[in-house]
């Protein structure tokens, strides 16, 4: 392992240790206890007060085990970052379970964050054509909502919120996602899939207008920034540009291909 490689892990663990913290894991007992012994003037206790706590011990080798299976593993950074903050006092299989019913109990259902730009887009998106999905907010509280998101991330191999399924089924996040079969809303937008896929779930979706492909472009457009936009589009070109190259490679030369 490089040196560069234990100096990132080392600090993601001290990161998510303020993280946590900072979250709220360190009961008010704790707290207490740790102002008056660092306001006490005496040698005693400022050295039991300099001393760390048994409760932080524990969590900082329980933060280096989880860096040492993600490296095992080679998880991605979110991913690390995620588990770190959730840490491991949670039934795994139990939050999947529970999150895959919420997942399956609507047409349409997103896991994301009240802070999260790319949560509010997705939201502002399916509202435009008239999609109105069950949102459960995985930062309120973040006590709960961090184990899902560490084992949605780790199931689907995208830590990133939201996460977005369409009749249970995982379609990837706001603008991208993990594979060809979960690519995101907007690249299934841009692909022409996406209001099939919301009528084959039963939703009376508000068709916008759309381009000689029956692509959203106007309604698209007006719910997503310029750059997200562009993003998109340049899916869509890069593909075409892979088709006529595979197209060339396959007719070198017009002679050897009939020309339409």
């Amino acid at each position: 392992m490089h040196a560069s490689q234990i100096v990132s892990w080392l600090v993601v663990v001290f990161v998510s240790l303020c993280l946590r913290r900072s979250l709220g894991f360190l009961n008010q007992q704790q707290r207490l206890r740790f102002a008056i012994l660092s306001s006490s003037s005496s040698a005693a206790e400022t050295t039991e007060a300099s001393a760390p706590p048994a409760e932080a011990r524990s969590l900082f080798t329980k933060s280096l085990e989880i860096v040492k299976r993600s490296l095992r593993q080679k998880d991605s950074f979110s991913q690390t970052l995620a588990d770190l903050i959730a840490g491991d006092e949670f039934d795994e299989e139990q939050v999947w379970n529970d999150a895959m019913r919420l997942a399956n109990s609507s047409p349409v259902v997103i896991f994301g964050w009240k802070a999260s730009l790319y949560s509010k887009k997705a939201l502002k998106l399916l509202n435009s054509i008239g999609v109105n999905p069950v949102v459960s907010y995985l930062d309120d509280p973040w006590s709960e909502g961090n184990p899902v998101r560490a084992v949605l991330g780790r199931r689907f191999g995208r830590a990133s919120v939201p996460f977005i399924f369409i009749q249970g089924k995982f379609i990837g996040g706001c603008e991208d996602g993990p594979s060809a079969a979960a690519p995101g809303l907007i690249p299934l937008a841009f692909r022409g899939v996406l209001l099939p896929m919301l009528r084959n779930a039963g939703l009376d979706v508000v068709v916008p207008q759309t381009d000689e492909r029956g692509v959203g472009i106007n309604n698209v457009s007006s719910v997503i920034n310029d750059r997200m936009t562009v993003n998109a589009a340049k899916m869509v070109d890069t593909v075409r540009i892979q088709e006529a190259l595979e197209e060339e490679a396959e007719c070198p030369s017009d002679n050897e291909c009939e020309l339409p």
